[in-house]
């Protein structure tokens, strides 16, 4: 008799109406590339890879199956039963911090959607990761929507470097009992 290889259970977060980040599994694969697919060019600007690196399902469940980076979380942003896009968090070895990063597809853009999923995992990577001091982000230089969304957040500008500005969250001081 062989063993059934069951998959993790899946992390979802819960945020306010309607909105769901819920950690993609095999399953999402289609939709994720149908809004990648959907308007690759969308994707594309500021130099972003996302649509390059996913060109069929197949790229896509590969990602999900073998990742290249096993400390890092991605998760969908889901309204009301719908993927609209995909936040994620990476650890680094590099810095004290963990890098946040998303997208929403072309046609969810201008709807706070990004703000929202944001405000919402910042909470989780702070508890999922007590170890680390803050959060941070890259934003193309140019990409002006995603550096309002950061700011909305509570991020605090860094600096820039030749391609990208630099984005900051530190983590909130626990209050003393």
């Amino acid at each position: 008799m062989s063993e059934q290889v069951t998959e993790p259970a899946r992390i979802e977060i819960e945020g306010t109406d309607g909105l769901a980040l819920r950690q993609f599994v095999l399953d999402d694969a289609p939709r994720i590339f149908e809004l990648i697919n959907y308007d690759r060019a969308h994707l594309s600007q500021f130099g972003d890879d996302t649509a390059g690196k996913y060109k069929s399902v197949d790229d896509v469940r590969e990602s999900i199956e073998n990742p290249k980076s096993l400390l890092r979380q991605r998760f969908g942003i889901w309204i009301e039963g719908t993927m609209v896009g995909s936040i994620n968090l990476d650890p680094t070895k590099k810095r004290d911090g963990t890098e946040v990063g998303y997208w929403v597809g072309a046609e969810y853009i201008g709807h706070g959607y990004a703000a929202r999923a944001l405000e919402t995992i910042i909470p989780f990577a702070f508890e999922d990761r007590p170890e680390k001091s803050h959060l941070f982000a890259r934003v193309a230089i140019g990409n002006k929507a995603s550096r309002q969304t950061l700011e909305k957040c509570g991020f605090r500008y860094s600096g820039p470097d030749d391609s990208n500005w630099y984005f900051y969250l530190e983590r909130p001081a626990v209050p003393v009992s």
